[in-house]
């Protein structure tokens, strides 16, 4: 019986030492083939932009226009399974009550999170949006800018490709950062008037997995999310940067011990 007893115990052990290395190596896992399909996503848009005269799409005004949205313009160019449209760590969805003031007859819309996925039903049945990832709108914004179609007279800081995202972990179909926009409150906080909130989780331990318009994928982090190009006037060392002087304790309790950019 002592025999027995020991033994169990000294599994008991084992079990709690290779537990947690097993849980880290299985995130790890979902990072890794979140990376692979915005990997996917960037042979996907380049066909879409080469085959549209380099155009890119967004579509901030969704709710009048929903066959403009992402998911509906690259129908013809992914897999008919719905795999690629999921981060493996956010495949579930939260289900909300219905909001008159959100949803309009026909209309729904359920907000995804860190571990969950979002969920768009329009009033045309045939287009119901899913997914766990978001489109940077601004995007053709830089292909007017890049083209001499902008204003000449201001002096627009363009960066580089490999700095300008184009798809990244998201709580919605997508979304239109400024440097001014305030981090979430609190974890999952949705802030509808603050974009970078809807890139800003913690869905890899303190990164999102990002695609950009050079066809990199990489990770990002969360702080590191005010330092990039969306779009042609945005500030890269704005007030939620060191450059523009923020100090660790400004960001909200829950990111203050993520890496400083």
């Amino acid at each position: 019986m002592i025999e027995l007893l020991v033994v169990i115990a000294v599994i008991a052990l084992l079990m709690a030492i290779l537990l947690p290395a097993l849980s880290r190596v299985r995130e790890q896992g979902r990072a890794v083939a979140c990376r692979s399909n915005l990997r996917q996503w960037g042979v996907i848009l380049a066909m879409y932009t080469n085959e549209h005269d380099g155009k890119y799409f967004a579509s901030p005004t969704f709710r009048m226009t929903a066959r403009g949205a992402w998911p509906y313009a690259l129908r013809y160019y992914r897999p008919d399974s719905n795999d690629l449209l999921f981060c493996p760590a956010a495949t579930r969805f939260q289900t909300r009550a219905d909001d008159p003031l959100v949803d309009p007859p026909g209309h729904r819309e359920e907000i995804g999170s860190t571990s969950t996925a979002w969920r768009i039903n329009t009033r045309a049945p045939e287009l119901v949006f899913q997914g766990s990832y978001g489109f940077n709108y601004e995007t053709d914004r830089f292909r007017r800018f890049d083209s001499g179609a902008g204003p000449s007279d201001l002096p627009i800081r363009l960066g580089t490709l490999s700095q300008r995202p184009w798809m990244l972990d998201c709580i919605y179909l997508g979304a239109s950062p400024y440097p001014a926009d305030d981090p979430p409150t609190c974890e999952d906080a949705v802030m509808r008037f603050e974009d970078m909130s809807y890139f800003c989780i913690d869905r890899h331990h303190g990164f999102v997995s990002g695609l950009f318009m050079d066809s990199a994928v990489r990770k990002v982090g969360l702080k590191e999310l005010w330092t990039l190009k969306w779009h042609p006037f945005f500030w890269m060392d704005g007030s939620w940067t060191k450059a523009g002087g923020v100090q660790p304790g400004d960001w909200p309790k829950w990111m203050r011990g993520f890496k400083n950019y």
